[in-house]
């Protein structure tokens, strides 16, 4: 072999080692941006076969280059995206609202190995993986934010954590956690569809603003939730909306949805020298209340039936009732 051949051989295996497992035709990095062209998702793929994402809002990037994909699984090669733009409307059996707009710009990176749905709304944006089951081993999920920005997170049945600055976070994390980027930008991390695998967990370290997904690999929804106040993030449906619909076989016909008296948010309260308990005198007391107030539901809440994790405890039986 001549020295023009090898140099030729040489070149080649360095472009082969040094080109993105992507198809030639595609061009990246790939942009997901919601209907009206505030927020911005997009993926990057690098030589070595990684990809990460960012997300960005008005220009401004919230979230910088972070991790995506699976391990246990073939490594990802992008062979085709495809898109598709949904203006339709959901209207739910119950809640604040008879309808709700369902309007969202989606893109599928496929990988050959698995698939990457995305989905970007005017409030947030949400990814999933789908692969075929028990196939993969981790997820390798990030959320690298682009500051020290101010969090809190749910703690269960105790007092949520924070606030807290991201680098202050060591440890495992639960969702919903809520990001206070500056008074006119906040996030939310969350999860939707979640039909396998485990829910969502968040772990840093500290010193960090670096969160990944603790969690074992399935395919829920991963969701930044976007708005300008807390309150945006309350009144969002995206959440609701990434779940599919039931079967229209399903008859909703005996929901009616009203107002209810809940039990636990009177227990304790003292009126006319009454202490309200989960007791039957203080349940007869709320249907009183209830019907006086044209309010149709009252609703029972643990320990009706005995001890919420007690054993003997028999709904059927009645318990405090009985």
């Amino acid at each position: 072999m001549n020295k023009v051949k090898i140099l030729v051989y040489i070149s080649l295996v360095i472009m082969t080692i040094n080109s993105p497992v992507v198809a030639r035709n595609i061009k990246i990095p790939v942009a997901l941006v919601s209907p009206n062209k505030n927020l911005e998702l997009s993926f990057n793929f690098s030589p070595k076969g990684e990809i990460s994402y960012a997300f960005t809002v008005h220009g401004n990037q919230l979230i910088g280059k972070s991790n995506l994909g699976l391990t246990g699984i073939d490594g990802p090669v992008l062979i085709k995206t495809s898109r598709r733009s949904v203006r339709t409307v959901w209207n739910p059996v119950w809640g604040k609202r008879v309808s709700v707009a369902d309007v969202f710009n989606e893109l599928t990176l496929d990988l050959k190995s698995y698939k990457i749905v995305a989905r970007a709304y005017n409030d947030g944006v949400a990814f999933r993986y789908e692969y075929p089951s028990g196939k993969a081993d981790q997820e390798l999920t990030e959320f690298n934010f682009t500051n020290n920005y101010t969090a809190w997170f749910y703690n269960g049945e105790n007092a949520n954590i924070g606030p807290e600055k991201l680098s202050d976070s060591d440890g495992k994390r639960l969702p919903v956690m809520t990001v206070k980027v500056d008074d006119r930008k906040y996030l939310a991390i969350h999860e939707a569809d979640l039909t396998s695998g485990d829910p969502l967990a968040l772990e840093s370290k500290k010193g960090e603003t670096l969160f990944k997904v603790a969690s074992k690999p399935g395919t829920a929804w991963r969701v930044i939730m976007y708005g300008k106040t807390p309150g945006d993030l309350v009144d969002s449906h995206i959440l609701e909306l990434l779940n599919p619909l039931p079967p229209k076989s399903m008859d909703f016909s005996w929901v009616k949805p009203g107002v209810a008296v809940w039990d636990w948010r009177i227990n304790g309260a003292v009126v006319d020298d009454f202490k309200y308990e989960m007791s039957l005198p203080s349940w007869k007391r709320m249907v009183e209340f209830a019907s006086e107030n044209n309010i149709k539901y009252l609703v029972l809440d643990a320990d009706w039936y005995g001890p919420e994790f007690g054993k003997d405890s028999d709904p059927v039986k009645g318990g405090k009732v009985s």
